[in-house]
Formats: structure tokens, sequence, C-alpha cells
């Protein structure tokens, strides 16, 4: 009996020790690499996003480019390509109050930004696979490094700064993206352009008609 008895402690010390030396065991290496945020990965081209309308004065003009810049309301730069659409082009001047509907840039992929990342402007054409067509209306991509300026989860918009010190606003469709950026992080973002698919001039205003004078009789008298 006493050797039955020996026997079955020795082999629950055996399991204790087991169960001990595996919960010493060190844990694996974790890969502390901040991964990447991706907001949207898709590999056709990418489309415009929200439309979007502003009031403001004419900045400047590129007819070659078919680019116009416009100071908004709050005193801020946006520079937007106008689409082959907008036919009134030609006739907006440098100076005109005038309000335009755009398309507004989206993000697609936005992370933070590391040591080695250039800081440098890059522009990517989204191009159709080989023997296949550019989609209507893919919008050019363009990939920055920048700060970040705000962002705003419930109007889904991120507002960055870029190395030229001007400001983008982008379209973000995923709220918790929004919620884990905050202003002041440095990151990477890619992100479509904006463009202007209507542009109202101002209206010209129209010359008041002369008044006809009154013809008084005169008395022959």
């Amino acid at each position: 009996m006493k050797g039955i008895l020996t026997m079955l402690s020795a082999a629950w010390l055996a399991v204790l020790g087991g169960g001990t030396a595996v919960a010493q065991d060190p844990k694996p290496a974790q890969d502390t690499k901040p991964a990447a945020i991706t907001v949207l990965e898709d590999t056709s081209p990418v489309m415009y996003g929200r439309s979007a309308k502003i009031k403001a004065r004419v900045e400047a003009v590129d007819l070659d480019a078919r680019e116009i810049t416009l100071k908004g309301p709050k005193g801020r730069l946006i520079t937007l390509r106008v689409q082959e659409r907008v036919r009134n082009l030609p006739q907006v001047q440098v100076g005109d109050e005038v309000i335009v509907r755009y398309l507004e840039s989206v993000g697609l992929q936005l992370r933070k930004a590391e040591a080695d990342d250039p800081v440098a402007f890059e522009e990517t054409v989204a191009s159709a696979e080989p023997g296949k067509k550019p989609a209507s209306g893919a919008a050019r991509q363009f990939t920055i490094a920048a700060y970040v300026e705000a962002a705003n989860p419930k109007d889904k918009t991120l507002t960055l700064k870029r190395p030229d010190g001007n400001l983008v606003d982008l379209y973000v469709r995923d709220p918790n993206v929004l919620e884990s950026l905050t202003a002041g992080d440095n990151i990477v973002a890619t992100y479509t352009e904006a463009a202007a698919v209507s542009i109202e001039l101002p209206k010209k205003k129209e010359k008041p008609k002369p008044k006809k004078r009154k013809q008084t009789g005169t008395s022959t008298h």
C-alpha cells in the first residue's frame, strides 16, 4: 500500500512540476511596429467622393492644367481640377466671387509615418490593367507625408497640413480611423484629388436705364 501511495505521489509531483515549467516559459516577442491604418483597399480605379459646395474668391486660374485656386470664407486656399464638362472656365477671372460645386478628396490609405518615409509630394495616376480602358471618371491619386491638423469623426473629415503649408480636407469613410488620429500626428496619406463639376459666375449687373425727363409745355402768351 505504501508503495502504491509513493508512486501516486511521485506522479502527482511530476504533473505539478510540468505545469510549473510550462507556466514559466517566456512569452514570444511581439512585433511592436505599428500596422498601417487602412481606410480603403480597392484594385479598381477609385472614383470621386461626396459632393460639396463653396462660395469663394478666385485667386488663380490655369487654363492649360484646368485648375482653379479659391479662397474660402475662412481664408483657406483650395485648388481644384476642373472637369471637362465645365465649359465656362475661360470666363472665370481672378477676383470673381463664384459658387463652385465639387467632389471631395477621398482618403484611401492612412498610416503613421516612419523615420525613413520621404516627405516629398508624389503623384500617382491610376492606370487601367493591360488590355482594358481606364474607367471613366476615375480620379488621380496623390501620396504625401503630412501632419494631422484636425480629425472630425462626426463629419468623416480629416484635415491634413502638407509640407508646403496648404491644408487638405479628406473624406474618410470609417469614423473609427478618424478616432484613432489626433492633431499633430505625422502620417502618410494616399488620397484622390478634388474636382470641380460646376462654376457659377457672378451675375453681371445691368446698368440702370436713364430716366426720361418729362417735357413741360411752354406758354406762347
